[in-house]
């Protein structure tokens, strides 16, 4: 299922992303898809585990996966065991620096530089795979990245459940 050219896809989407949404604690929101694919002859799904899936992910994944699954429900999609196509959730987290430039600082005595603050934080990223069932072919990726405030499981399930929210929105594809 997955490729060189998915693999390079998805490092130059995070990095738009990361240029477009720079500001600390935001949310970031992309997508990528196959403007040549039928989008409107997908009615059903299933959910397939990820490959490498590591054992520290399972417990998120097991939250994530009815999020997941309400939301394409939400947007007239059936859960099948014959299913037009198969949707892979990959979670990841990393450690992050965030550096924001103020601008010009004028110092005591008359000096002068640029200010700056930088910090570091956990991010994590939820990365969604639509797959075609029938030719295994990659047609649809969306990925969600934030900052990890919370340790609550609460707190953190209003942001997944915000993502996975935002995410959709660009599933299927709007025609252009």
């Amino acid at each position: 299922m997955r490729n060189t050219g998915a693999k390079f896809g998805l490092a130059l989407l995070g990095l738009i992303m990361l240029i477009i949404n720079s500001g600390c604690g935001s949310m970031s929101i992309g997508h990528e898809y196959d403007p040549k694919y039928d989008f409107s002859k997908l009615k059903t799904y299933s959910l397939i585990p990820d490959p490498y899936e590591e054992p520290e992910v399972e417990l998120v994944l097991k939250r994530l996966r009815p999020m997941v699954n309400k939301s394409l429900q939400d947007r007239g999609y059936q859960q099948s065991d014959n299913p037009d196509f198969k949707v892979a959730l990959h979670v990841r987290s990393r450690e992050a620096i965030n550096v924001v430039n103020w601008g010009y600082d004028y110092g005591w005595r008359g000096s002068y530089g640029y200010g700056f603050d930088a910090y570091q934080y956990e991010e994590g990223s939820l990365l969604v795979d639509i797959v075609d069932a029938k030719t295994n072919e990659l047609v649809w990726q969306g990925l969600a990245s934030a900052e990890l405030k919370h340790t609550d499981p609460e707190l953190r399930d209003r942001t997944a459940r915000r993502a996975i929210k935002k995410l959709f929105k660009h599933f299927p594809p709007k025609d252009k």
